[in-house]
């Protein structure tokens, strides 16, 4: 059977005008919104070699990176999955500031993937990235940050949940599990934890400290008590690092917690784990499954580029944003004939779209325009020697 040429891969699909409308929107909102914060606008290729797009501590993100080779290099290039590697290159290479650099985008990216059932392959995504401060400030910042982008846009506060972890607290035990722990060890304890398997976990961990295999098999039963530091203060072994994790934690959440409607812990969030080092997040929206924000703390990713410093970061999905949101502008649409050798006219049009209203030409007097933008329509007549919009003199 021939394939039809019109149709689309699975999980890519078509965006109507309608909708790029309020998208194209609320991402200016955004972009303002960012750049007030004294965030610099990055537009990074599509398109780079694929060791500059990945690394070794991303496998998660190379395995959704589609790759092909550069017919004049020869070399593997990769299609962006991901925006915070780019903005990690241009931070070490392109600036190159000795100091704190503040970069955002907006911007779409593609996986070879999808994340979920009704994920897209390419989603849109708009997000902030702050390199050069290691103190909690800085994750309050960037948190505060992806908050106010959202509320500006008329996400109400009280549909907010904020979900934080840290990835110290699993860092910490798995250091101190007393035991040589390899690379498919890790890989399978990842997947079993990022499962909240806890028999899988039992069993990857059978030759770890008896302490550290029974704190790691409870871990997943923390998330979504509110009480979650507390009991893991109990529950958990005193490892190194593991209390200056959770004191962080606090830190943060009382920053935050007047922010959103409610506020949770997960310890075993391992969204970016090979990337992420410390604090991590993720914000949900009452009504909505998927996740609208998310992000964290990745001081290592720098390495990568030779330069490995501080850094931390959010991403926000533009398309779930722009379907919550309702303050996206909406422009009057106004029809003028078309007659070229009317100065006074001309000059009306130009006024108009001055002014904010989209003037269409009729060239021949049947609106040909989407169902839409006629809900919202006026058309220019000349009356009393003058070009108004009908109804108006």
């Amino acid at each position: 059977m021939k394939m039809r040429k019109w149709l689309l891969p699975d999980y890519i699909e078509d965006i109507s005008p309608a909708e790029v409308t309020v998208i194209e929107g609320v991402r200016r909102i955004a972009v303002d919104t960012m750049q007030s914060h004294g965030y610099q606008l990055i537009m990074p290729p599509l398109i780079e070699y694929l060791d500059s797009l990945v690394s070794e501590a991303s496998d998660d993100v190379e395995m959704l990176t589609f790759k092909l080779v550069d017919q004049v290099s020869g070399r593997t290039m990769g299609l962006r999955a991901d925006m915070t590697m780019q903005a990690a290159r241009i931070d070490a290479h392109v600036l190159n500031h000795p100091g704190v650099t503040r970069l955002c985008y907006a911007a779409s990216v593609l996986h070879a993937l999808p994340k979920s059932l009704f994920s897209t392959r390419e989603p849109f995504q708009i997000g902030a990235e702050l390199f050069g401060y290691k103190g909690l400030e800085g994750d309050l910042e960037v948190q505060r940050l992806m908050l106010d982008v959202i509320s500006s846009v008329g996400v109400k506060q009280n549909d907010l949940h904020l979900v934080l972890g840290h990835q110290g607290v699993l860092r910490s035990l798995i250091r101190a599990a007393g035991t040589n722990i390899n690379n498919d060890i890790m890989k399978a304890l990842y997947l079993a934890l990022k499962h909240r398997d806890r028999p899988e976990i039992s069993s990857i961990c059978k030759d770890f400290d008896k302490n550290i295999r029974d704190a790691l098999v409870e871990l997943p039963t923390l998330t979504g008590d509110p009480n979650a530091l507390e009991t893991a203060r109990e529950l958990l072994p005193k490892v190194q690092g593991l209390e200056t994790a959770l004191r962080n934690l606090v830190v943060i959440g009382d920053g935050l917690n007047r922010s959103v409607h409610s506020l949770s812990y997960d310890f075993v969030d391992l969204r970016g784990f090979e990337y992420h080092t410390g604090l991590v997040f993720s914000l949900y929206v009452s009504g909505e499954n998927d996740t609208l924000g998310w992000g964290g703390r990745y001081d290592d990713l720098g390495k990568a580029f030779g330069r490995s410093r501080p850094a931390t970061g959010f991403t926000v999905d533009l398309r779930m944003l722009s379907n919550l949101s309702t303050k996206h502008s909406s422009r009057k649409t106004v029809w003028a004939p078309y007659r070229p050798d009317d100065l006074s006219l001309s000059q009306k049009i130009q006024e108009l779209r001055a002014t904010g209203f989209i003037v269409i030409l009729d060239y021949s007097g049947q609106p040909g325009i989407s169902s839409e933008l006629l809900q919202d329509t006026d058309t220019l007549v000349f009356i009393n020697n003058k070009w108004v919009l009908s109804g108006r003199q």
